[in-house]
C-alpha cells in the first residue's frame, strides 16, 4: 500500500503491482497505512484529525474514526483536537489502537452489513484511554498473534513499552535517540515465513540525524546500531524472515544489511528515497521515492 501527500492512498496487488485500488476520502496528507491480519482491511491516518478503515478489495470506506469516544448511539461526539498517528489493528484485529498527543486510544471495532445494503459499515467504541508522560511521535504493535504490548516513541527521545494486560508502562528506554523517534517497527511475523518466537522481542527504531537501532525489549538494551544517519525522516524496514534490514541513505541508495551478521549484503542505487518495505509473502523490496514512484526489487 502507498500513501501520498495528495490525501489519497493506493493498494497495489503483488507480485507485479500492476493492479491498484485507490483509497479516497481523507482531507489531508496521509501519514500511515496498515493492513489487517488477512489483508482484507486497511487502516489509514492523515493530517485531518481522523483515522479511517477501508475495504482493500473495493476501496470503499467502512469506518471513519474521528470521535474520541466512538460512533455508537451512546457515545459523545467529541472530535479529536489534533492529528492522530499510528493507526493499527491490534490483538488479531479485535481492536484498533491509535495515538493522539500523549494518549493511547483503544477501540473495539465491529463490522456489519445492514439489510438491503451492498456495503459494510463499521462501528467503534472506546475501550480505554492510556496517558503517557510525553507526546507520542511513533507507534507500533504486533497483530498476527495475541500480544498485549505496544511500543511508542516519545517526544523526550525515549522509547516506551506499554502493557495493556497490566494497563501500565512495562519498560522505558530513556535517550534512545538524539531526537524523538519518527518510526518504530515490531517483528509481527507472517503466515508465509515461519521463524522463532524469540524474534518478537526485537524492535527497530530510528530518528532524524541518528542511527537505526535494534533493541531487545526483554533487557531494554540496544543490540545493534547501524550508522546510516539521515537528515530526513526516511523509513527503514525489517524483512519478514528477520534476516535483512533495508535502510535508505542520503547517498541516493538503499543499504541492505544482514541482521545476524551485521554486514552489508546489497546496495540499491536510486534517487530521493522516502521509504522501504519488504513484502510479507514474496521475496521483494519496495522502495518509495518522491514524485509518487514505487520501485520493486527482487532478490535475484
Amino acid at each position: 500500500a502507498v500513501v501520498s501527500t495528495q490525501s489519497t492512498g493506493v493498494v497495489l496487488r503483488l507480485p507485479s503491482g500492476s493492479k491498484s485500488v485507490p483509497l479516497v476520502g481523507h482531507k489531508g496528507p496521509l501519514t500511515s497505512i496498515k493492513f489487517s491480519t488477512l489483508s482484507s482491511l486497511a487502516i489509514t491516518t492523515a493530517a485531518d484529525r481522523s483515522c479511517k478503515v477501508w475495504d482493500v478489495h473495493s476501496g470503499l470506506l467502512i469506518t471513519d474514526i474521528k470521535y474520541r469516544d466512538g460512533n455508537t448511539k451512546n457515545c459523545d461526539k467529541v472530535e479529536f483536537k489534533k492529528d492522530t498517528i499510528g493507526g493499527h489493528f491490534y490483538y488479531i484485529d479485535k481492536f484498533i489502537i491509535l495515538a493522539h498527543t500523549n494518549d493511547l486510544f483503544l477501540y473495539k471495532h465491529h463490522i456489519e452489513k445492514p439489510k438491503n445494503s451492498k456495503r459494510w459499515l463499521g462501528r467503534y467504541q472506546k475501550v480505554c484511554i492510556s496517558s503517557l508522560s510525553h507526546n507520542i511521535t511513533a507507534l507500533s504493535c504486533c497483530n498476527s498473534f495475541y500480544s498485549t504490548l505496544v511500543v511508542c516513541g516519545l517526544s523526550d527521545k525515549s522509547l516506551s513499552v506499554f502493557d495493556y494486560n497490566k494497563e501500565e508502562e512495562a519498560l522505558r528506554i530513556p535517550d534512545a535517540h538524539t531526537r524523538a523517534p519518527h518510526h518504530i517497527a515490531t517483528v509481527d511475523g507472517s503466515k508465509y515465513v515461519p521463524h522463532s518466537s524469540e524474534t518478537h522481542n526485537l524492535i527497530m527504531s530510528c530518528s532524524v540525524m541518528d542511527d537505526v537501532k535494534l533493541w531487545d525489549i526483554r533487557s531494554g538494551q540496544c543490540i545493534k546500531s547501524y550508522n546510516r544517519t539521515n537528515r530526513v525522516a526516511s523509513i527503514p524496514s525489517v524483512s519478514t524472515c528477520v534476516r535483512y534490514l533495508a535502510i535508505p541513505g542520503e547517498d541516493h541508495a538503499v543499504h541492505v544489511y544482514d541482521i545476524r551478521g551485521g554486514g552489508a549484503v546489497s546496495k540499491i542505487q536510486t534517487d530521493n528515497i522516502l521509504t522501504t518495505v519488504f513484502s510479507p509473502k514474496y521475496p521483494q523490496l519496495a522502495v518509495g521515492s518522491t514524485g509518487g514512484v514505487v520501485t520493486f526489487y527482487n532478490d535475484r
